[in-house]
């Protein structure tokens, strides 16, 4: 696992759906909310998951942040989409808010983003939103076959 953290009032560019954004890190706290089936607050608890899954399942990470309006779009998508593969994967919601350290270390640029784990190993890495639903049910369909 990557612990490149950049100095902290060095801005990233990053993308939220159709637009770019700047981000500023001063060591602001993201929002809480409820996790779907899991929820990542640390790069520490990040990496436990990630090197726990496959154990019993794949792992589905769902990067997201509060002032995304992209990633607020996605939710009941998403939630659905949760739904119908638990029983097949392992679904946790990493939200990026003021999270510098995740961000840098998982390579995102784009939010929404998903990655899928098998066995500690990432699979896949995409971005992810109601235009590219069908990508990702393919991934799902794919990786819930090799089970």
């Amino acid at each position: 696992m990557h612990q490149l953290q950049p100095p902290l009032n060095t801005p990233l560019q990053f993308g939220c759906g159709s637009r770019r954004v700047l981000l500023l890190f001063a060591g602001e706290k993201g929002g809480e909310e409820d996790a779907l089936i899991g929820n990542i607050a640390t790069m520490e608890e990040l990496e436990a998951a990630i090197q726990t899954s496959g154990t019993t399942k794949p792992l589905v990470l769902r990067f997201h942040a509060s002032w995304c309006s992209a990633c607020k779009r996605f939710a009941p998508t998403w939630q659905q989409t949760v739904n119908a593969y638990e029983e097949y994967f392992d679904f946790v919601d990493v939200d990026v808010t003021g999270k510098r350290d995740i961000i840098v270390a998982m390579g995102l640029t784009v939010l929404p983003h998903s990655h899928f784990y098998v066995g500690g190993s990432k699979v896949e890495d995409f971005g992810v939103s109601i235009k590219k639903l069908n990508g990702l049910l393919e991934r799902l369909d794919k990786y819930k076959k090799m089970r």
